[in-house]
C-alpha cells in the first residue's frame, strides 16, 4: 500500500495541472469517417473544455473548418442555395471557435452527455428532423452529413451538420435554405437589365386583387406515418401565376409527409393575383397539416 501512494500523488497533480497545459489536439485523420470517429472528435473537444483548455479547443476547432467552402458548397448544392450558403458559412466561422466553447461549456456545467451521433446518407429517414429534410433533400450528391445529440433530463441538444471533407470531419452549422427569395430577386434583376424579355414578377405596386384558393385538394395521410404516430406540419413555399403553382420548395417538415404533401399541393388553384387587371407571379407559403382526423 505504501509504495502506491506516490503514484496516486502524480495522479493528482497531473488532473490538477491538466487545466493549466494545452492538450495537443488530435490531427483531423485520426478520426474515421464513421459514426464513431466524429463521436470521438466530439469527446476530445469536451475534454478539451472539461480541462479549461481554450488554446487547445480553439487549434481542435480550427481543423472543423472547410478548406474550400464556396467549392464545395458549389459541388454539394444547386447553385439558388449553395451562393447564399457560402455567404452564411463565411460568418459562421469567424466565431466558431467562441461559439461552440460557450456552448460545449454549457453542456459540460449542465451535465449534458453525449447521447447519439447520426449519419445520414438518404435524405428521408425517421430520424431526420423536419428541419433537416429540406437541407438533406437539396444535396447533389450523396455525400454524408452527420449530427450529434446531446441529452439531459430527457431532453436533447443537436449539433449539425458535419460532414466528412478532405480526410477530416467539418462543422457546417445549421444549413438554411432561401432557394426561392434568393432567385426570384436575381430573375427581378434580370428582368430590369434586359427590358426586351418580359419579366416573371413584378414588384407589387398599385391596385392589387390578391389571390384566392379556389380548389384545395387534402392530403392523404402516408400509412407508415400514421402507423409511427407521426403527425406535424409540412411548410411549403411556391411562385403562383395564372391560378397554378409552381417551383414548389419544401422549407420544413418531416421527409414522410412531404410527398403527400407536394402530391396535393400540385393539384391546387388559385384565383391568379392581379395587379392593375393583369396576372402577376407572386411567392407564396403554404402550411398543410398531418394530424390524425387529417
Amino acid at each position: 500500500m505504501k509504495t502506491r501512494a506516490p503514484f496516486r500523488l502524480i495522479a493528482v497533480g497531473l488532473t490538477f495541472l491538466a487545466g493549466t497545459f494545452s492538450l495537443p489536439p488530435a490531427p483531423q485523420d485520426s478520426y474515421p469517417e464513421s459514426e464513431k470517429g466524429l463521436k470521438q472528435l466530439i469527446e476530445n473537444l469536451l475534454r478539451h473544455v472539461k480541462a479549461s483548455d481554450k488554446e487547445g479547443f480553439d487549434a481542435a476547432v480550427q481543423g472543423l473548418i472547410l478548406p474550400d467552402p464556396a467549392g464545395w458548397f458549389a459541388a454539394t448544392f444547386p447553385p439558388e442555395h449553395g451562393e447564399h450558403m457560402v455567404e452564411d458559412y463565411e460568418k459562421l466561422k469567424g466565431s466558431l471557435a467562441c461559439d461552440l466553447y460557450n456552448d460545449f461549456g454549457v453542456m459540460v456545467r449542465e451535465k449534458w452527455g453525449l447521447a447519439e451521433v447520426y449519419k445520414f446518407e438518404e435524405s428521408c429517414g425517421l430520424s431526420v428532423s423536419t428541419t433537416q429534410y429540406p437541407v438533406l433533400a437539396a444535396r447533389r450528391t450523396k455525400a454524408p452529413f452527420y449530427s450529434v445529440v446531446f441529452q439531459s433530463g430527457g431532453q436533447g441538444r443537436t449539433l449539425w451538420f458535419f460532414a466528412h471533407v478532405d480526410g477530416g470531419f467539418r462543422f457546417l452549422g445549421p444549413i438554411q435554405l432561401r432557394g426561392l427569395a434568393v432567385a426570384s430577386a436575381r430573375k427581378d434583376k434580370t428582368a430590369e437589365v434586359e427590358p426586351d424579355s418580359p419579366p416573371r414578377k413584378v414588384r407589387i405596386e398599385g391596385k392589387v386583387t390578391p389571390a384566392s384558393l379556389v380548389y384545395r385538394e387534402g392530403p392523404v395521410y402516408p400509412e407508415r406515418a400514421r402507423n409511427a404516430g407521426l403527425q406535424g406540419m409540412v411548410k411549403l413555399k411556391a411562385i403562383g401565376r395564372d391560378g397554378k403553382l409552381k417551383d414548389i420548395e419544401v422549407t420544413s417538415g418531416h421527409c414522410w409527409l412531404v410527398e403527400a404533401a407536394l402530391e396535393a399541393v400540385g393539384k391546387w388553384r388559385y384565383k391568379p393575383t392581379l395587379l392593375n387587371g393583369e396576372a402577376i407571379e407572386v411567392v407564396t407559403t403554404i402550411d398543410v397539416a398531418f394530424t390524425f382526423s387529417s
